[in-house]
């Protein structure tokens, strides 16, 4: 019964046993990976191209030992119960067909073509040129860009390979980091760190382990780890979060040994940098600021994103620049424009006014001081 669990037959109504065909023994049987017959959805494992033998003569021996006795025919699928548990290995060549795996039978291993794949990850079609401000910032992504453009200083020693990216919700972290991507030409490969912490032990760790293959595979590329703080908080906090704690040691894995990979360069983004592990922020060389927009800086990014409204704003934008102290990028998106937007079609309005804008400040600012108070 224990070598019978190890085969499958192509029809449940096949029940092959030594008793009912010929017992002969196989010259040779050829074998090609087929796969687990599950897996997590999301999740890497090992693939039927990924598995290779350097040494035919033990792979052979391999295969005998476990399979030897079994009555085969082409199509049959064998299951491995050794190094990779319930792997399976599909029957393409048996000769004579069928026959049993026998001391002296000849086992090979077929391997399969990788066919070269596109990048999994996007590359970012946004640019510095639509980041509003952010000035300071902009210059030290662009001497990282020159890294990364550039094959001889990408190998040296002096080359960036992690930074963080620190300051308010809103202030255009996420764009800055696909900015430079796309203006460096190389792959984007977002996370939120809270999407790796996992349900169970050894998970969070796994997926860390699966995010930096990926983009070694997809290099050169950029890793970006949004909301760094979720996960690589200061260790009096991993005492209560105990689930964080592999997490923050596998990150730690990850980027000391990418310190000696050439073409990736992890970018992580908090707005709550005195939080994060000093273990953590000890491996990034450099912290990049990012700031509120000023006065300018408000005024013109509310008049460029109005451009694209579908209802006309006839606003005078200085002067609401001048209501919208400590207002991020976001904010004055989503919660200025896009609001006056959404009622001006609910009231079936053609146009925006000044009024209508001051009018959502106000009631943005009340709920702001609301909110503090609870």
């Amino acid at each position: 019964m224990k070598n019978q669990r190890k085969i499958l037959t192509k029809s449940k109504k096949t029940n092959k046993t030594k008793d009912s065909l010929p017992a002969k023994q196989a010259y040779y049987v050829v074998l090609k990976p087929a796969g687990y017959p599950l897996r997590i959805s999301g999740e890497e494992t090992i693939s039927a191209s990924n598995i290779i033998t350097d040494n035919p003569k033990l792979f052979n021996e391999y295969s005998v030992s476990q399979w030897g006795g079994l009555l085969i025919e082409r199509g049959d699928f064998l299951f491995d119960s050794m190094i990779f548990p319930d792997f399976a290995f599909r029957v393409v060549k048996v000769h004579p067909n069928p026959a049993e795996i026998g001391l002296n039978t000849k086992i090979e291993l077929e391997t399969i073509k990788k066919v070269i794949k596109e990048p999994l990850q996007n590359r970012s079609i946004v640019k510095f040129s639509d980041i509003i401000g952010q000035e300071d910032a902009k210059k030290k992504c662009r001497v990282i860009q020159k890294f990364l453009q550039n094959e001889d200083l990408l190998q040296s020693v002096w080359a960036p390979k992690n930074i963080i990216f620190h300051g308010p919700p809103g202030t255009g972290k996420t764009m800055m980091a696909r900015a430079l991507a796309a203006e460096a030409k190389i792959n984007f490969i977002p996370i939120k760190a809270s999407e790796l912490i996992g349900v169970f032990v050894g998970e969070g760790s796994k997926k860390i382990q699966n995010l930096f293959s990926k983009a070694k595979k997809n290099a050169p590329s950029i890793v970006f780890l949004d909301e760094l703080d979720a996960i690589a908080l200061k260790r009096n906090y991993q005492s209560v979060r105990g689930d964080v704690v592999e997490i923050v040691s596998s990150l730690l894995g990850e980027l000391d040994g990418f310190s000696q990979y050439k073409k990736i360069i992890t970018v992580a983004a908090t707005n709550l940098i005195s939080e994060i592990d000093p273990a953590i922020l000890s491996r990034f060389e450099e912290v990049i600021d990012f700031k509120l927009p000023d006065l300018g800086e408000r005024k013109n990014l509310l008049k460029m994103k109005s451009v694209t409204s579908p209802i006309i704003f006839d606003v005078d934008w200085t002067r609401i620049a001048s209501k919208t102290q400590n207002w991020s990028g976001r904010d004055l998106v989503e919660r200025l424009l896009k609001t006056a937007i959404h009622t001006a079609i609910l009231e079936e309005k053609n146009k925006i006014y000044t009024k209508d804008i001051e009018k959502i400040v106000i009631n943005n600012t009340k709920e702001k001081k609301q909110s503090h108070y609870v």
